[in-house]
């Protein structure tokens, strides 16, 4: 089973009160579960894919993704500013129709209580990562989690962890969109 996962970057007017001047970036990903035995208890989650860029036009970098990806995976969305991309943007596109869309929202809470079921499992070697260009850049960001900036990719698979299954903490209430509004 595989999802998409896209955590959407804050604007610079919302970055502006926290004092940093480097933009977010915006991180798409492709998460799966792979379970070896057919037990769940089991199962193991692979990253396959991250992509990320800093950008303004977010909406534009991640339609193109999707339509790298494919329609067939269901899509994961988080961030603040994800309403009005899926709304305005991505909702609207003819060539994405036929995707399924959920979106989280901004997410409430402890990054770190967050990404705990993904992180416990890299710890007992339940957590698997694709050979890729992204992965220096993936694992600068784990290793300087959770003080360190970016965690972007960390809460792009924390949204993927969860739409897959793997909560140990309030879970997200999508609002799911569809091509009809």
């Amino acid at each position: 089973k595989w999802v998409g996962c896209v955590d959407v970057a804050i604007t610079q007017a919302q970055l502006a009160p926290t004092g940093r001047t480097q933009p977010d970036y915006t991180v798409v990903g492709k998460l799966g579960l792979w379970t070896p035995d057919g037990d769940k208890t089991d199962a193991r989650l692979v990253l396959a894919d991250m992509r990320f860029k800093q950008t303004k036009d977010s909406d534009l970098f991640v339609k193109d993704v999707m339509l790298e990806y494919g329609p067939a995976l269901p899509w994961f969305f988080a961030g603040d500013n994800v309403d009005k991309m899926v709304e305005n943007t991505l909702q609207r596109r003819e060539e994405l129709i036929a995707y399924s869309i959920s979106v989280l929202g901004h997410v409430k809470g402890d990054k770190v209580v967050r990404s705990l079921p993904w992180r416990n499992r890299a710890k007992r070697g339940r957590f698997y990562v694709v050979r890729g260009s992204w992965n220096a850049f993936f694992f600068h960001c784990v290793e300087l989690f959770p003080k360190g900036w970016p965690d972007d990719p960390i809460d792009m698979v924390s949204v993927g962890a969860n739409s897959l299954g793997f909560k140990n903490y309030e879970p997200f209430k999508p609002r799911i969109y569809s091509a009809y509004g």
